[in-house]
């Protein structure tokens, strides 16, 4: 359940949206909430439970401190990222050639592609789970496997995620099956 579009909010509300997925649970997260722990995640502002973070598919509050209650209105932890499905070469390669040849295809998630093209072109993130929790897996990647279609290879070390730029012999990011 979401959190409340019109009416009085609550900490406890909006804790139990961002550990349940339900803004009306009757689970109790152990206290005390701070706005800047749900608003950021973690528990850096002195709250007694890690929130994960805001989900930022859908309605969200915005990065702008002092965070406000009203900026929650409508929150839905639970709200999925859209999916892509991208074609996926998870060995060793100097280039896109073997993205592009496969036949593998994986579903990944992102919060702010429009695309599956839009995730090369501006360098996306990637999730392996539609509540954008965990990173997709290091690999190439692909739109698709025709002529043109955009490829890289998406890096996944020590808990962050990125797009390479650069592999011996010349790749650039992102770049084209066919080239």
């Amino acid at each position: 359940m979401t959190v409340p579009s019109s009416g009085a909010i609550s900490m406890l509300g909006l804790a139990r949206e961002k550990v349940y997925s339900n803004y009306g649970a009757s689970g109790t997260p152990t206290a005390p909430y701070t706005m800047k722990d749900l608003a950021e995640g973690g528990n850096s502002g002195g709250s007694g439970v890690s929130f994960a973070a805001t989900n930022t598919s859908g309605t969200y509050p915005n990065d702008d401190t002092p965070h406000g209650m009203n900026e929650w209105r409508s929150y839905s932890h639970g709200t999925a990222y859209p999916s892509f499905t991208l074609t996926y070469f998870s060995g060793k390669a100097a280039d896109c050639s073997s993205v592009c040849s496969s036949s593998t295809t994986t579903t990944v998630y992102s919060n702010v592609a429009t695309s599956a093209t839009d995730i090369f072109t501006n360098d996306r993130d990637m999730y392996s789970d539609s509540a954008g929790t965990t990173l997709a897996p290091s690999g190439w990647y692909a739109v698709g496997t025709s002529t043109g279609d955009k490829c890289g290879k998406w890096a996944y070390v020590g808990g962050s995620g990125s797009w390479v730029q650069e592999v011996t012999g010349g790749y650039t990011h992102p770049g084209e099956c066919g080239q």
